[in-house]
């Protein structure tokens, strides 16, 4: 029934480039636009859960999946847990990102397949690793906007790990899962520039990838002699 599990990439339906007919040809705020998050765990509720209005025939109301997701806020350099149902999400496949050159072909799908093939990090004290969300979130793009966002994290290094405390729960009657969470958490660092200090938070390890090449500054043409 959950169409995302632990570290997913989703974001909210309404986010300007889940548009598949003109995404970038909105003129709004930029700012207005919602992070890209990550699946932090799941929670299925069962059938006795009201998802209906008692008062309004076939209104929906709720859904029986939710999520609690993760994204960075740059404006407080920090981590941001907040929990949405199943029906306001869309995965980050869906989306699509602007190509660098408009004299070449679109290459939102070249950049999605990279993300899907990035590879966890592994765990190593004092190893410095990315969130998954970073190269996607410097690559939004809007036209006719007026500030550019990023929810970007800024690089992470590893500074311990645990065992998640809660685990996988399962209905009785069916065996069908109640509750999916990570299973192992790793301790992060960063340097919180708004606070002036360091932070550190646990996080599932499904949102570290090992470190990705930063991008290529584009070569000075040579001066005219």
């Amino acid at each position: 029934m959950n169409k995302f599990t632990v570290g997913d990439i989703v974001t909210l339906n309404s986010h300007n480039l889940a548009n598949p007919i003109s995404p970038q040809k909105y003129e709004s705020f930029s700012d207005q636009y919602p992070p890209l998050m990550l699946v932090k765990d799941v929670t299925i509720e069962n059938d006795q859960k009201k998802i209906f209005s008692s008062s309004v025939q076939g209104a929906q109301i709720a859904s029986r999946v939710k999520y609690k997701c993760v994204y960075f806020n740059e404006h407080k350099s920090d981590f941001i847990e907040v929990v949405l149902y199943q029906n306001f999400l869309v995965h980050f496949t869906d989306l699509f990102f602007k190509k660098r050159d408009d004299n070449k072909p679109s290459d939102y799908k070249t950049l999605i397949k990279e993300v899907e093939n990035y590879k966890t990090a592994d765990y190593k004290f004092g190893k410095v690793v990315q969130f998954k969300t970073a190269k996607l979130e410097h690559r939004k793009n809007f036209q006719n906007s007026f500030k550019y966002p990023t929810f970007r994290c800024p690089e992470l290094v590893i500074t311990g790990l645990k065992e998640e405390e809660e685990k996988n729960a399962f209905y009785e009657k069916d065996g069908l899962p109640k509750r999916i969470v990570p299973t192992i958490l790793f301790k992060v660092t960063w340097f919180n520039q708004v606070q002036d200090k360091f932070s550190e938070q646990y996080l599932p390890k499904e949102f570290l990838i090992e470190p990705i090449a930063p991008l290529k500054k584009v070569p000075k043409p040579p001066k005219s002699k």
